[in-house]
This record gives C-alpha cells, structure tokens and sequence, in this order.
C-alpha cells in the first residue's frame, strides 16, 4: 500500500471519529499522523516504517501521544482483519507497532521530524568551471604558427595533450577553431586536431611532389 493511500485512510478515520467527537485531541492527531505519510507520498508503508524505526528520532513527550493513536488501531486491526486485504492489515500492524514502539512521543513531534528524515537532501551538482579562454587562445596561436611544420606542431600537440588545464570545453574548443569540425570529449577533440594535421600534411607532401615533377 502506498504512503498516499494510507494517509487517505486515516484522513476518513479522522472524518468518522471527528462526527461525534469534532473538537476531540485524537481527531487532529490522526490527520497529523495522515500527513507524515504524506511527506514520502509514493513510497510503500513499510518502507516509511522502516525508515522511521531504523532512526533515533528524538521526540518530544507530549499530549496527544502516538500512544493514543495506537489504542485506535488495536481494535481495528482486530476488525479489519477478517474484512479488509491482507496487506492492508500488514501495514496497519506494522504502523501499530511502531506507535506503540514510540508510545510517549507526540504525534505533532513526530511530524517536524518526518521530512527530516524521509525527504532525502536535494543533489547539489558541482558548479561547472568556465570555459579557459586564455588557454585556447594561446594553444591556437601556437598550432597556427605551427601549421605547415610537422615537428614544431607535434611539440605543441604533445605539450597540449598532457596539459592538466586543458579539459574537455578547452580540447573541444581548439578543434572547432583550429581544424573546424566538432567533438563532444577531450580525446575525441585531441585526435580531430591530429587528423587535421595529418591531412595537411599529406595534402603539403603531395603539392611539393607535383610541384617538383612540374619543374623536371
């Protein structure tokens, strides 16, 4: 059974009891109670159950009690027992047990400390670091000026390769601008501006050779 639909159930229990008796203490301790299985809305019961009473959850003895609430679900228990699912009964003895477990502690006490421990914290993502301009400004003029000689632009591809500072929006920078095509990862974009770089320097080697037989 689902926490929403628990919470639901408790809220008509709440309703039946609050037409004889409406300004009864247990009648807004019940709805308390429906709402702390609000907190995780679709988890089962037995999971939130579980996950309270795995916990010290430091409560607060006040009236009314969780207690009170679990001298309601005795006789309930026994009368749903022969009328209601199998589960449903299983997690009402499971809740059962657990108010009366906790007994003293206040039902409103139980309630400020559910989110606490039911809603997990939110993921913080790392903070993405900007783009480092000024490396890829000084790594592109250096494979520029190193274009048409292979060994000077293979000392700067080498040093750009094993360059910490050189990540992924750097890399994938450098091969855009520098041979124009584009890439998702750092090795992908290594390798784009050493493809590039090859080719030119097959399309060089094969110019000079058409140049040398044009002169013969």
């Amino acid at each position: 059974m689902k926490s929403k639909d628990f919470a639901e159930a408790l809220r008509q229990l709440a309703d039946v009891l609050a037409a004889p008796y409406p300004d009864a203490p247990l009648v807004g301790a019940m709805r308390d109670l429906a709402a702390v299985f609000e907190v995780a809305p679709i988890a089962p019961v037995a999971t939130l159950v579980k996950r309270l009473g795995a916990r010290d959850l430091h409560l607060v003895s006040e009236s009314p009690t969780l207690g009170d609430i679990a001298d309601v679900f005795a006789p309930l228990q026994l009368f749903l027992a022969g009328h209601a699912k199998a589960a449903v009964v299983a997690d009402l003895r499971l809740v059962g047990n657990f108010l009366t477990k906790n007994s003293h502690a206040g039902v409103n006490s139980l309630l400020q400390r559910a989110p606490q421990i039911l809603v997990p914290p939110a993921r913080t993502l790392p903070a993405s670091q900007p783009i480092r301009e000024d490396l890829v400004a000084k790594y592109l003029k250096r494979l520029e000026d190193a274009r048409s000689d292979d060994p000077r632009f293979m000392a700067v591809y080498r040093e750009l390769s094993t360059d910490p500072e050189i990540g992924k929006l750097e890399a994938v920078a450098l091969a855009k601008r520098f041979a124009g095509t584009p890439a998702t990862a750092r090795a992908a974009a290594l390798k784009k501006l050493l493809a590039h770089h090859r080719a030119l320097m097959t399309f060089k080697a094969k110019s000079e050779s058409r140049d040398g037989r044009s002169a013969a």
